[in-house]
């Protein structure tokens, strides 16, 4: 292998063996380099022994470097970034199922189901009441659920049901004649106030790396998101621990809002 074209193999396996080192450290690149490595190992002209056993080796280690350098990439970067995808998605869901919640008490308020005092604006219901499970607060259960069919399984917390739903809980909060808020089946609730107010959030239902946000909306699609990743375990999580009522109003949390989201300035039925 004396002249400039028997060289040639040499030189390449040389140089594929370097870049194939290099991906160790610039990883993103390590797959085009495994290619390139198995390309050129089955590109080697007919060689003698001698010749043919040092260009195998420099292949094989360059195989295994580059092999290396794809597993760096598989963990540092495209397993978090499939978990990351999957989180975004997760959280996309939850913001999809609060936003169902407005629909479906914007429902109940535009065939005002619950009014008791006849004035053709309905009340809003709790997560029981429109998932169907209870009846509504005037004793007529619905023809239909309103809720999405993946929050029709319902768990206990300390304020009251939540639906689960994917990796999140939803509650639904209504007004009380003392100012505050309840969740629970068969407390009263301030059906004057509950005609124009009512407040929701989703928490996640399960301590998932990367999946921490908490989300609130309220009758007038207002949609606000709260890191919720405090050092060690997450302030909401689960059925054991889900947000107050007031959690995204009473100014002691920084809740921001979602995405820019602008609340709508009316509720159906108003005379505008």
């Amino acid at each position: 292998m004396n002249s400039a074209a028997s060289k040639a193999p040499v030189y390449r396996s040389w140089a594929v063996l370097a870049l194939a080192l290099s991906s160790i450290w610039a990883h993103m690149i390590a797959l085009f380099v495994v290619v390139i490595v198995i390309i050129s190992a089955a590109a080697l002209p007919k060689l003698d022994a001698h010749a043919k056993r040092l260009l195998y080796a420099i292949h094989g280690l360059a195989l295994v470097a580059s092999l290396v350098g794809l597993v760096r990439f598989v963990i540092r970067d495209a397993v978090p970034g499939v978990v990351e995808a999957g989180d975004r998605a997760a959280s996309k869901q939850a913001v999809s199922k609060l936003r169902g919640l407005v629909v479906a008490e914007d429902v109940l308020r535009r065939l005002h189901r619950v009014d008791p005092d006849g004035d053709g604006v309905g009340s809003a219901a709790r997560i029981p009441e429109l998932g169907g499970v209870v009846p509504l607060r005037d004793q007529k259960p619905l023809e239909a659920p309103l809720l999405n069919r993946e929050l029709s399984k319902l768990v206990d917390t300390p304020l009251g049901q939540a639906a689960h739903g994917g990796a999140y809980l939803y509650l639904i909060c209504l007004p009380t004649s003392e100012g505050g808020w309840t969740a629970r089946a068969g407390e009263p609730v301030d059906e004057e106030q509950a005609e124009r107010r009512w407040v929701g959030y989703a928490w996640p239902s399960a301590e998932t790396h990367g999946l921490y946000d908490a989300y609130f909306i309220d009758e007038h699609e207002r949609i606000l998101v709260f890191a919720n990743n405090a050092p060690g375990t997450p302030r909401y999580l689960g059925p054991e621990h889900p947000p107050s009522c007031d959690a995204a109003l009473n100014g002691k949390e920084d809740w921001k809002v979602w995405q820019g989201k602008k609340p709508r300035d009316h509720l159906p039925g108003d005379k505008r």
